[in-house]
This record gives C-alpha cells, structure tokens and sequence, in this order.
C-alpha cells in the first residue's frame, strides 16, 4: 500500500513542480520582454529630467512621469499574478472540501486514504488545469 502512496505523491510534487517551473518561466519572459525596457526608458527618461536643469521640485515631477509608465505595469502585472494565484488556491480548496466531505463522523482507515488519495488527484487535476492557463495569462500581461 505505501508504494501506491509514494506514487500517488511523486505524481503530486510532479504537478506541483511543473506548474511551478511554467510559472516561473512565465515571470522570466514578462519581466525580459515587458519590464526590463520600461526599466531602461524609464532610467533614460530619468537621466534626461537631470539635463533640463531646472527647479528641484521640477525634477521630482520629471522623475515621477519617468516612473509611472513603469509602475503602473507593476501593479498591472500584481494584480493579474494574484488574480491567478487566488483562482488556483480556490482550485485546491474545493479539493479540501471534496476530500472531507468523503469522510464520516469516525473515519476508517479505508476511508482517509480514499479521502486522500481523492485530495492528491484532484490537486493534481488542478495543477494541469493551470498550468494549461499560463500561456494565457502571459499573453494577457505582455499583450
């Protein structure tokens, strides 16, 4: 029986980790691609602020204009990667859920592992069903 467990979890850390690779990868290809050259206009906007010569208070709002390009595709980004995140976690909640709602008052042994074994593939379903959805989601944030 434990070979079936420490199967049913090398295919959970499999999932686990695949969605976590996509992700990264994912991350990877948005900051290079999206965020690095707003990062470099936004510096050369910034050194430009610094040739007009002007007042103090004239630069900060220079920089400031330099900055919110920039900035505001942060939070973009932010807030489209929580977006994702809170959908996946609510993903694996159901998971719980289902998971427990399996269970009686007393459960058996028989029952926990069902319980369990339900939880691990239903976790893994979740895992591939995002996975599918980071193309996506990128598309989304560079597009």
């Amino acid at each position: 029986m434990s070979t079936g467990m420490s199967a049913g979890s090398a295919k959970l850390q499999s999932a686990l980790h695949g969605l976590q690779e996509k992700l990264e990868s994912a991350n990877d290809a948005i900051e290079a691609k999206v965020l690095r050259p707003m990062q470099k206009k936004s510096f050369q906007c910034s050194a430009r602020c610094c040739d007009e010569g002007s007042s103090r208070e004239r630069l900060q709002q220079c920089y400031q204009q330099c900055t919110m390009p920039l900035l505001e595709a942060e939070q973009k980004i932010k807030v489209q990667m929580e977006d994702f995140q809170h959908r996946y976690q609510r993903c694996i909640q159901r998971c719980q859920d289902v998971a427990v709602e399996k269970l009686s008052a007393t459960p058996s042994d028989a029952e926990r592992k069902n319980a369990e074994a339900s939880l691990q593939n239903c976790v893994i379903d979740c895992c591939t069903q995002y996975e599918k959805q980071i193309p996506k989601l990128q598309k989304t944030i560079m597009g």
